[in-house]
């Protein structure tokens, strides 16, 4: 028989304890809410109010875990959150939410350890950053928080635009949250309209027309309505009491006429007696960039729709300005837009390597921008090292990053993410497509260097020796022709700056100018 002395029975307590801790969860419901006027509430999580906020999980990077679950024996919904050391995720709002009449927002919590942690609502206009509260949670019971939105106006919030909630400073532990919700304090009935409505066209883009709103209402607050019925849009968002707000209407059509018109109200129902009509013609998409002509065994792709990819890929959240919008551009022709393209990164098969670039010498992108003015792109290897490329505005830059210039310690084993950057930020926008990993096909070379025939670039132009009387045609690596003659005995051809594919008979050479 096997004796356990203290110290074992100590350390099995300890284990069975934390094994409790991780599993134990609420067997009550959270306090019923309040009933409010429906001006006076905006549910974003609480099977007590209706039509509530819809919301998304933001992982973060944290390592946090959610899942949806119920009280036992009960149709009552919560929101389980199993933290790492980092301690933090997010709510990422599904639409933006108008606080700005708010008095508090309501979030209950239920844990089996006491800790403190920071709410902070995520604002579209935020004058000093971030600025959280911290709060106290019991243990074992459920803790109903009220926070003050006053502290976040306080410190340069414009809670009008609320989109996302961040939940951080917890630490490593398992919670339950519910009934998640602002409120205001007041009871006083509002029966009176917004007033002094105006509205004007700032900007027009390819996806998107901003424009410029202003009305007054008693409350504070107001709420602007864009709507185009025949073209099918009606989006509205919250904005503050006679202040200048633009409004940026998303997901239209390229090359197009909308004519919108404008309303407001304010969180009660009422409704400005006035709208405003606002006519605005988005921008003609270009066409699609040309189709690459590389042979697929000597590619590995990230994003193109001429090559099988190699990997999967998600944009990830590092806090950038740029929203990345997949567009199609002529017939089934798909390619990323950049709206607002300060930085973005691509996080490739879950940020682990996927494939062996070792024979890979270049790296491919196409991007097409009005207004860039500068452009980087690295892969990221466990290392990374920004290279400038030079591009033109309106029009396709194909760009090939010479791998062994831009990347001399680069380790093509480990590649799990392309980070790409710009200038002006986040005023740029952009077009990119046909992300890819190449090596030169050396079939042919040998011939051209050990025959008679010798291609090569001296002094900024290209010769071709030895090839007289022969076709000679030069392709841009986009498969364009850009040169073809009938060889003299030492045919010089000038050309621009890059990398052009030299064709002499049958036989093929990459030149780099």
């Amino acid at each position: 028989m096997k004796i356990l002395t203290l110290k074992n029975v100590t350390c099995i307590a300890m284990i069975c304890g934390t094994s409790m801790i991780a599993m134990a969860q609420p067997t009550a419901s959270a306090p019923v809410p309040p009933e409010y006027a429906a001006s006076k509430v905006i549910s974003i999580y609480s099977d007590a109010y209706e039509n509530p906020v819809a919301w998304n999980f933001g992982n973060w990077g944290s390592g946090t875990v959610y899942t949806a679950e119920k009280i036992a024996g009960k149709e009552d919904n919560v929101a389980k959150f199993v933290t790492t050391d980092l301690g933090y995720f997010g709510w990422e709002l599904q639409s933006d939410v108008n606080a700005a009449t708010m008095d508090k927002l309501h979030i209950d919590v239920y844990a089996d350890e006491a800790f403190t942690m920071d709410i902070t609502p995520i604002c579209r206009t935020q004058a000093s950053g971030e600025k959280p509260q911290n709060v106290s949670v019991k243990a074992g019971e459920w803790t109903s928080l009220d926070v003050d939105l006053q502290y976040y106006a306080d410190n340069g919030l414009d809670l009008s635009g609320v989109f996302q909630l961040k939940y951080s400073g917890i630490g490593a532990h398992t919670l339950y949250i519910d009934n998640v919700y602002f409120y205001s304090t007041s009871t006083e009935v509002d029966e009176e309209a917004p007033a002094n409505l105006t509205a004007e066209l700032v900007s027009a883009s390819y996806y998107s027309a901003t424009l410029k709103c202003n009305a007054t209402d008693n409350s504070g607050a107001v709420t602007f309505t864009v709507t185009d019925e025949t073209n099918g849009v009606n989006v509205s968002k919250g904005a503050v009491s006679g202040e200048d707000f633009e409004f940026k209407v998303e997901g239209l059509e390229a090359g197009k006429d909308y004519n919108f018109t404008v309303s407001a109200s304010d969180l009660d129902g009422n409704v400005c007696e006035t709208t405003v009509t606002v006519p605005a013609t988005t921008v003609v998409a270009p066409d699609a960039a040309t189709n690459p002509t590389v042979l697929a065994e000597n590619v590995i792709s990230i994003y193109s729709d001429v090559y099988e990819p190699a990997t999967s890929f998600i944009f990830g959240n590092w806090s950038q300005t740029t929203t990345a919008t997949e567009v199609e551009l002529g017939d089934g022709d798909k390619a990323y837009y950049l709206d607002r393209f300060n930085y973005l990164g691509m996080e490739l098969n879950g940020n682990v390597a996927a494939f062996d670039a070792t024979e890979m010498e270049y790296l491919h992108i196409d991007l097409y921008s009005p207004n860039i003015t500068r452009f980087q792109i690295t892969p990221i290897w466990g290392g990374e090292a920004l290279y400038d490329v030079m591009v033109e505005q309106n029009k396709w830059n194909s760009i090939d990053v010479d791998l062994a210039v831009a990347y001399p310690s680069m380790n093509k084993t480990n590649i799990y993410q392309l980070k790409i950057q710009a200038e002006p930020g986040s005023q740029t926008i952009a077009f990119i497509d046909n992300i890819y990993f190449w090596k030169d096909d050396k079939s042919g070379i040998d011939s051209l260097e050990n025959g008679v025939i010798r291609v090569y670039a001296a002094n900024g132009n290209l010769t071709v020796a030895g090839a007289e009387g022969q076709m000679v045609c030069v392709y841009a690596v986009s498969g364009a022709l850009v040169y073809k003659t009938v060889a003299s005995n030492n045919e010089t051809i000038q050309l621009e700056k890059g990398m052009y594919i030299v064709v002499v008979g049958k036989e093929a050479k990459k030149v780099i100018l």
